[in-house]
């Protein structure tokens, strides 16, 4: 605690000097790799009004509210991609600890937290190491790769519902070009890397069903085809790989909890929960597009 205690105060004498000076950090449960606290600004932070239009002010306009995370990260890989992005992309793409952590915390772990329950691995394990081995492999590849159908580049590295902030206002839909639009904030940057986008698309489908698995929140299966509606076609292959990424993060909820508490739900819906991201993983690993067009991910492989 002591230790604890004095990052806390590095961490306020650190922000005192510059506009977000607090009196107080509040720690926070949750947060994988790191700890997380709510500061109290000592004073206010200027309007935002004169504040730069996020790339994205157009698709706001033209869509509803399900639509617009899709669209919004569909125009960041897009965004990130041109030219006048190339400092920043060269930047970004050196954060080979951002990189490492991320395979850690899916591709390194998924299997492990499915060895737990051997009932959920036999008579699947080589395909299931092969999906693992493949998979770390790229993360420490040397050499950029370039999908032919844009599918690496730059990606926001943690991209889900707890990341997409929401304004303090109720939602209004948009009937004319003239009236202001809804605003998102999309936050936590430290993850942005160089990876395959299929980990910023998989990471919110699943985070999104496990609300539904968890909680039966019934809203976010229209939610999830809203979302990928908005992210717009993509390739088979990119379906695939958004499948298989979505089955890893939705195993690895075991581990993104508190590891001193029990788990905080029934061990049948753990149980099913795992069993279902093995399957998102094993059929997209086998590219069984019938299989995930009765699926819960049907919407990526559907999507106009």
């Amino acid at each position: 605690m002591a230790d604890e205690s004095l990052l806390v105060q590095k961490l306020l004498e650190e922000l005192s000097q510059t506009q977000y000076a607090c009196s107080e950090l509040k720690k926070l449960s949750g947060g994988t790799a790191n700890y997380l606290y709510r500061g109290t600004l000592i004073e206010h932070l200027d309007s935002q009004v004169d504040a730069p239009e996020a790339v994205t002010k157009t698709v706001v306009i033209k869509h509803s509210e399900d639509h617009v995370p899709g669209l919004w990260l569909r125009s960041f890989h897009q965004w990130m991609s041109e030219p006048g992005q190339a400092s920043l992309r060269a930047t970004i793409s050196q954060n080979e600890e951002a990189r490492k952590l991320k395979c850690k915390i899916t591709y390194d772990s998924f299997l492990k937290v499915l060895e737990i329950y051997p009932d959920l691995v036999e008579g699947h394990m080589e395909t299931l190491k092969a999906v693992k081995d493949a998979m770390t492999a790229e993360f420490s590849l040397n050499e950029r790769p370039l999908g032919e159908d844009g599918s690496w580049g730059l990606i926001h590295g943690d991209f889900w519902t707890g990341n997409v902030l929401l304004p303090d206002a109720p939602w209004q839909e948009i009937r004319n070009p003239d009236q202001a639009p809804n605003r998102l904030f999309i936050i936590d940057w430290e993850l942005a890397q160089f990876g395959h986008r299929a980990i910023d698309v998989g990471a919110m489908m699943a985070d999104l069903y496990e609300r539904k698995h968890f909680k039966d929140v019934d809203t976010v299966i229209p939610a999830m085809k809203g979302f990928a509606d908005g992210y717009g076609r993509i390739s088979d292959e990119m379906a695939f790989r958004t499948a298989i990424h979505a089955g890893v993060h939705l195993i690895c909820w075991h581990i993104r909890g508190n590891p001193n508490l029990p788990l905080s739900v029934p061990m049948d819906k753990v149980l099913s929960a795992l069993a279902l991201g093995r399957d998102f993983v094993l059929k997209g690993w086998e590219k069984d597009r019938q299989w995930f067009e009765s699926s819960v991910l049907a919407p990526l492989f559907t999507t106009l």
